[in-house]
């Protein structure tokens, strides 16, 4: 998929015009860019949730925030509570 992102903008740019470039070509280059938009807006999503609940220390993903504990996204019941000790490494 990326390779025909990248193919497509080098076609055109080697010299093609608009009437030898096929019309699926310009169908799949808008498909692949909505794809990619697509994908942004879901990634983008996710991070400004994560953001939002590391804020109000808690975290309904499941390694993101290993410090927060781990609440159930609909329910809101705690699936792992927040570590209570911390390791510290031995004194001699």
């Amino acid at each position: 998929m990326l390779l025909r992102a990248l193919l497509v903008p080098a076609y055109l740019l080697a010299g093609a015009t608009a009437a030898t470039v096929p019309g699926w070509l310009y169908a799949l280059f808008g498909l692949t860019m909505l794809l990619l938009s697509l994908a942004m807006f879901i990634y983008f999503a996710v991070a400004i949730k994560a953001a939002r609940e590391s804020k109000a220390e808690y975290t309904t993903t499941g390694g993101m925030y290993p410090k927060l504990p781990q609440l159930e996204s609909r329910t809101g019941v705690v699936l792992r509570p927040a570590p209570t000790t911390t390791l510290l490494p031995p004194t001699d």
